[in-house]
């Protein structure tokens, strides 16, 4: 192996692996420690339930992918739920998080943990139906917020109020149904965190576009749980602050996430999570560095596009000279991230722009794209993207699995699909 650059790991990542690892123990401890447990779309801000005080998101869809991870594990999981009349062709998050509930086992030991409520929004074809078996199973009061599907942009201030005011009435339910008083001092300070999280997210993702690459994807993956689950702690700014200043001195050195790098390459979704060793093969032998995934970038992160339609970190609250007093601004605030990020994942131009952003951004040699039978709502505009991303200039290929599925495919026709998309590159073994 040609080694290019000084590279060596992340001084952050064990702190991260142990945020990771504490989160899913308070899963199982929050009751004892006076906190409450909510269930729901992880990226759905759990900002808005700490009005009720400490809170703890079990993150069932990052859960799911740990599930995923474990194939020992997920096969039991999936096979569980199935044999209850659940499709294979159902979400693969869905399966693997509902199939450990109806085993009663909890991937990292005991029983299933019983969440307190659940509180999510109902924003593709699957989340409010899982959601709705898993209330019914466990006996839990359940809240679903709609979220308006449009094209970004279409009757923003409509969308917005429409958001702000269902969620002005889920914590009218959540103070009914905890009987908790809801504290608007705790919303307004676990909002501040949370956009300050996603803001050090974004200047973290955009760090990343230096050459070498000072982080990539499988590192990423490692320690997103942090922002994933805990941007409404303190602690996640802790860390995310020391991982920006320390993406910084990697750049400012040249220290390289892969010595080897000679090429660049961005997805647009994560590989599948029982599988994603593969994606060191194209770095190892090929010097093809996996920068960034899209869809994690976009919905964690706090961006903003310039007039020249270039990516910029985005701004706060208190940066853009609008301090949030009251419980309608932390509202709206929240809105707004919502309505910027999980309606974009669903509009095919919106898609391919971002997409484009993001490939530049990140000095992208090539785009691996992929169809994920798991999840056919991540898959709407890829063809079409394809086609945008190759007339842009970039090598473009592209796989199909079954990314929670660790049945339907595996390491092996992953590294064949990924050997046909270093040719597509031009790229020949080191």
């Amino acid at each position: 192996m040609t080694e290019l650059y000084e590279s060596r790991p992340l001084e952050c990542f064990q702190w991260g692996q142990e945020l990771r690892r504490e989160h899913w123990r308070n899963v199982q401890s929050a009751r004892e420690q006076g906190k409450l447990v909510v269930d729901g779309y992880v990226l759905f801000p759990v900002a808005l339930c700490a009005g009720l005080g400490e809170v703890v998101s079990f993150g069932t869809d990052v859960y799911a992918a740990n599930v995923a991870n474990n194939a020992q594990f997920s096969i039991k999981a999936l096979e569980t739920v199935e044999a209850r009349g659940y499709a294979r062709d159902t979400c693969g998050y869905f399966r693997n998080d509902v199939g450990s509930m109806f085993m009663d086992e909890y991937l990292f030991g005991g029983p299933y943990p019983k969440p307190d409520f659940i509180f999510t929004p109902h924003d593709c074809e699957a989340r409010g139906r899982w959601y709705q078996v898993k209330a019914r199973h466990l006996g839990l009061p359940m809240f679903v917020v709609e979220v308006p599907l449009a094209d970004p942009g279409t009757r923003t201030q409509a969308r917005l109020e429409y958001l702000v005011a269902q969620f002005q009435e889920g914590i009218r339910w959540m103070e009914r149904v905890t009987g908790r008083e809801y504290d608007d001092e705790r919303l307004i300070q676990a909002t501040n965190i949370t956009l300050k999280s996603q803001k050090l997210w974004g200047e973290i993702c955009l760090l990343n576009g230096a050459i070498p690459a000072p982080m990539n994807v499988r590192s990423k993956a490692s320690i997103m749980a942090v922002p994933l689950m805990r941007r409404h702690e303190s602690v996640a700014v802790e860390f995310l602050t020391a991982l920006r200043d320390e993406m910084k001195y990697r750049v400012e050195n040249k220290i390289a996430a892969v010595a080897s790098e000679r090429a660049r390459v961005l997805t647009d979704q994560m590989p599948p999570w029982y599988a994603i060793s593969g994606v060191k093969y194209t770095e190892m032998f090929y010097g093809a560095v996996w920068v960034g995934m899209w869809t994690y970038a976009r919905l964690l992160g706090l961006f903003r596009v310039t007039l020249d339609d270039r990516l910029e970190p985005g701004l706060t609250p208190d940066e853009k000279g609008q301090p949030l007093r009251t419980r309608e601004d932390a509202l709206k605030a929240l809105a707004e991230v919502v309505l910027g990020s999980l309606v974009d994942m669903y509009n095919t131009q919106g898609k391919i722009d971002d997409l484009l952003r993001f490939a530049r951004a990140w000095h992208c040699d090539g785009v691996i794209l992929h169809f994920n039978r798991s999840c056919p709502g991540e898959a709407v505009g890829l063809s079409e993207a394809k086609m945008a991303l190759k007339e842009a200039g970039l090598a473009v290929g592209s796989y199909e699995s079954s990314a929670q599925d660790p049945r339907e495919g595996g390491l092996t026709e992953m590294v064949e699909s990924f050997e046909r998309i270093m040719a597509v590159m031009g790229l020949e073994k080191l």
